[in-house]
């Protein structure tokens, strides 16, 4: 990882653009979802398969599939929004966005699979203590996973909504952002602790939340160092990028030069120029 921002932004930042192109982006993100969706479940069905599952090479094999220049860490509830965003991302500037819901669904189907096929009692309940046991392997596996496509994504965004970072009352009384979403805290958590890679390395070659009946436990986000940004440094970015294609076109240049034409470059220098 190079960088990461904590993005505000909501669906209805996107109202100034005609329905037809929210429909196309969003229909752009779901079709990269689809890709990376497809992908990781023929990987599991293959590992499901056997007497023994090999978490290591499952994991390794999830994060090669998953490489990507943006990682979004985004609530289930901000689906379409992310979706959206993904598409837009693709759109403007052809960047190849990867949505953290596919491995964390993936990851339920996978422990559905075992538990059915080792965790049932006769009775068709499930053993606790077997059910905690698989839980804490994929858990495992997929942590993996994601921890290793977050260290080789060269960005992260964490789309900081309502749904990711509720207002919760009576519950704790310093401030700060909270989660409910333990998937979320790991992911942020992730960003802070990895290792920041040079942006170069990078160019070499181009359900819980919704669970009822549960105690609220909450998760504080250290997010206060991860620089925020909105709609408004997302069309800059955009506008930046447009006039920097236009100054360029015609142009050929060498590798060196490509690399700091990159999109995600004008992204960088433009976040700089307003937060100076």
């Amino acid at each position: 990882m190079y960088s990461r921002f904590n993005l505000k932004i909501q669906l209805e930042d996107y109202s100034l653009e005609s329905s037809a192109e929210i429909e196309k982006w969003k229909n752009m993100g779901q079709q990269s979802k689809l890709e990376f969706a497809e992908s990781t479940d023929s990987i599991l069905e293959r590992y499901v398969k056997g007497e023994i599952l090999y978490g290591s090479a499952l994991a390794e094999e999830w994060f090669e599939i998953i490489k990507s220049d943006i990682f979004i860490s985004h609530s289930h509830n901000d689906q379409e929004l992310a979706l959206v965003l993904a598409g837009w991302l693709k759109d403007k500037f052809n960047l190849k966005v990867f949505l953290d819901e596919v491995i964390w669904g993936s990851a339920d189907e996978l422990l559905l699979s075992i538990d059915n096929r080792y965790c049932k009692k006769t009775d068709d309940t499930y053993d606790y203590n077997k059910r905690n046991l698989t839980t804490s392997h994929v858990h495992a596996m997929l942590t993996t996973a994601i921890l290793n496509s977050i260290d080789k994504t060269e960005v992260v965004l964490f789309l900081n909504t309502e749904n990711s970072v509720p207002k919760i009352e009576n519950v704790i009384s310093e401030s700060g952002n909270y989660t409910l979403s333990p998937w979320i805290y790991e992911e942020i958590v992730a960003t802070n602790v990895l290792k920041r890679h040079d942006w170069r390395e990078y160019r070499i070659t181009s359900v819980y939340e919704n669970a009822e009946n549960l105690p609220q436990i909450v998760y504080k986000l250290p997010i206060e160092d991860i620089k925020e940004i909105g709609i408004a440094e997302l069309r800059l970015w955009e506008e930046n990028y447009n006039k920097s294609k236009i100054a360029r076109k015609g142009r050929r240049g060498d590798t060196s030069a490509k690399n700091f034409n990159h999109p995600l470059n004008y992204l960088y220098s433009t976040v700089e120029k307003t937060q100076d």
